[in-house]
């Protein structure tokens, strides 16, 4: 610690010295008029803001710097929100960066720019507290700290720090997948607008390969598939300039989680075991172990299930040593289908105890959702209709807490054919009628799809088809 400050009191003296050196013979504004200062700096900011401004036809004069200096001032002091915050140190970090700075023996520029940077990693590092703290869903809320919003750190992002933030949101990711899109688009704007602030460009690089692989994920999740691929693209672009194997790696993974989300098995089956054995040679056990569970899950969806049931079965005994109590959750949920679709339902319900007990009184997450939905299918599946419904509405209920359109819609499906055999149709019209439109707007199936239109027009008759409606259900379940 004291070796710091000491390195902190001489770098200190020697901008004092370098300051007193380059103003000898200058004339120094003491008195000069703050109030029409900062008059000029709200003007200066909302034209920057509304692009209404060209660096071109501006002289980076004392007048300008000493605006630039309120401006920024007035940044710090904002009432704004923390995306709006974001934002404006991002537009102002651009704006001073493009300013031709014929003369700078003071380093103002660079002093400006820093200061933008640590309003935004402020404002970035509020913006992730509020997704780690959002409703769970079991009850618990969102809080906030007093005096959290004024809280500005004096550390710049780098590395580490800026990895340790895409870790909290990575956590959220399951349970929170709008929240951390929201925040990753975000985040990667403020890359993009302050690269010249951040210092070197590898942290700006990295920083944006990061949260557009996240933002990727979170898109997947919500059934946005075109927007999880472009954001997957420039994950890609940024690891590649980096020449970041490991980056590349995982975004390959993500590609084919979104590849198996439209039911191309056959291409995740080829073009998986490469990207797994990266991560085994590597030593990232988990990561190699989400290869596996999506190999198991292809191999069920390919109709493939005794391969899918022993590659579940060795991968789980893999993990019974690790902290990975999610991931050995959803493969225990995975074991479990398997047996269900098997007509196992004993050994079914046994896996699917065991993965509760692994999740606990845990949050709303995308694994508790599915094992809900599989719990529902293997009471369908020995005929107990109302413990099936139960199950499926308690599932439609996490999903739709989630934002997951696309799967709420498929979860519809599945109630409405529960609901026929409950001998209710007016409830499953109505569950129908409430999907049909999510699944026409995300495409999830092909255009002018024949189940769609019986389905369609059963509905209008008040005489629901069912054979329409499991033909529909099983191609999304295929494609799921």
């Amino acid at each position: 610690m004291t070796e710091a400050l000491s390195d902190n009191t001489a770098a200190l003296q020697l901008r004092i010295a370098n300051w007193l050196a380059h103003t000898r013979d200058v004339d120094i504004a003491i008195d000069s008029d703050q109030e029409q200062a900062s008059r000029k700096a709200l003007k200066l900011r909302q034209a920057i803001i509304e692009g209404n401004l060209e660096t071109e036809s501006l002289t980076v004069d004392e007048d300008l710097k000493e605006t630039l200096s309120a401006l920024v001032s007035h940044l710090v002091e904002s009432e704004a929100t923390a995306p709006e915050r974001l934002r404006h140190a991002g537009a102002v970090c651009q704006f001073i960066n493009r300013l031709t700075w014929t003369d700078d023996p003071l380093a103002e520029k660079r002093d400006l720019l820093l200061e933008c940077a640590e309003i935004g990693w402020a404002a970035i590092r509020l913006l992730v507290e509020k997704v780690t703290r959002h409703d769970t869903g079991n009850g618990s809320t969102e809080t906030h700290p007093a005096g959290t919003d004024r809280v500005y750190p004096t550390c710049q992002p780098n590395r580490d720090s800026i990895a340790a933030l895409i870790e909290l949101l990575r956590h959220r990711l399951d349970s929170y997948p709008s929240g951390v899109a929201e925040v990753s688009t975000e985040i990667y704007g403020w890359f993009q607008n302050a690269a010249g602030a951040i210092g070197l460009s590898d942290e700006t690089c990295f920083g944006q390969g990061e949260v557009a692989l996240l933002a990727g994920g979170a898109y997947r999740h919500l059934g946005k598939r075109d927007d999880a691929t472009r954001w997957l693209d420039r994950a890609e672009v940024s690891f590649r300039t980096l020449a970041d194997p490991t980056g590349l790696a995982r975004v390959s993974y993500a590609r084919l989680c979104l590849r198996h989300e439209m039911g191309d098995y056959g291409h995740v089956l080829a073009f998986l075991p490469p990207v797994r054995g990266f991560f085994e040679h590597r030593g990232m056990l988990q990561e190699s172990m989400k290869c596996r569970l999506l190999e198991a899950v292809a191999l069920k969806q390919s109709g493939r299930r005794e391969e899918a049931l022993s590659l579940l079965e060795r991968i789980h005994f893999s993990l019974l040593k690790s902290d990975t109590s999610t991931l050995a959750a959803r493969i225990l949920a995975e074991i479990g289908d398997l047996h269900q679709l098997r007509g196992e339902t004993a050994k079914a319900m046994a896996s699917f105890s065991k993965a509760i007990a692994l999740l606990g009184a845990s949050e709303v997450c995308l694994a508790r959702a599915d094992l809900k939905m599989f719990i529902g299918a293997a009471h369908w599946g020995e005929g107990q209709c109302h413990a099936a419904l139960k199950a499926f509405q308690s599932s439609l209920a996490d999903y739709a807490h989630l934002k997951m359109v696309a799967r709420v819609a498929y979860m519809r499906l599945y109630i409405a054919d529960t609901l026929l055999d409950l001998y209710r149709p007016r409830e499953a019209e109505r569950e129908i009628l409430a999907a049909l439109p999510t699944i026409e707007a995300q495409k999830m199936v092909p255009e002018g799809f024949a189940a769609v239109a019986l389905l369609k027009e059963s509905v209008r008759r008040r005489k629901t088809d069912p054979n329409a409606l499991r033909e529909l259900r099983e191609h999304l379940q295929a494609s799921k």
